[in-house]
């Protein structure tokens, strides 16, 4: 119960016992035994901060020797980067971001990277042509599910396609807002959730 309350009374959500973490943690503790005293405020914002971030540099520096011997492709989606890089403030004209996804580059070693992936909206096109006029070597694609999501946008937008979409919506509407249909539904053997 004392973890329970623990939870409760720091409003921690209750899927955090599915972290990958939680029950290394438990074990952890169990195997000091009674008497253990956790860390402090200060302890986990500095110390041990400190020591995740260390475990983090030598997980990155790993996968730099792995860089060098098999390549490494760069995916930029405009939010997250390999190198962290702020570009919240900027423009994301071409030449920006062309710097943006240079910096990676030069971080990660040119000689390393083989392939650079992005969306493909029309600054991001002009990206790909100036890295690779830049290092011939590394070749650039647009991302498939961006592709793929655009293409289906356009499928959808065809006058038979959106009817069918608007009619399956209605059988939805009906099946859920008709209790004892969807009641029994639910007991047929095989049925899935429409939504």
């Amino acid at each position: 119960m004392a973890v329970g309350r623990f939870f409760y009374d720091a409003c921690i959500p209750t899927n955090v016992v599915n972290s990958f973490y939680f029950k290394p943690m438990l074990d952890a503790i169990s195997v000091i035994g009674p008497g253990y005293k956790g860390p402090n405020y200060h302890q986990l914002w500095v110390n041990l901060l400190k020591d995740a971030k260390k475990e983090v540099q030598l997980l990155v520096d790993s996968y730099h020797a792995i860089w060098a011997k098999v390549g490494c492709t760069t995916m930029g989606d405009g939010i997250s980067f390999v190198k962290s890089v702020d570009a919240s403030n900027i423009i994301k004209d071409a030449s920006n971001l062309f710097l943006l996804f240079d910096e990676v580059i030069e971080w990660v070693g040119p000689l390393n990277v083989v392939h650079i992936v992005t969306n493909n909206a029309a600054n991001y096109v002009v990206v790909g042509r100036l890295i690779s006029q830049k290092h011939k070597h590394i070749n650039w694609s647009p991302c498939v599910t961006h592709c793929l999501n655009l293409i289906f946008k356009d499928i959808s937008k065809m006058d038979h396609v959106a009817e069918l979409v608007r009619r399956a919506s209605n059988v939805t509407i009906f099946v859920y807002n008709h209790v004892a249909l969807l009641s029994w539904l639910r007991k047929r053997e095989g049925w899935t959730e429409i939504l």
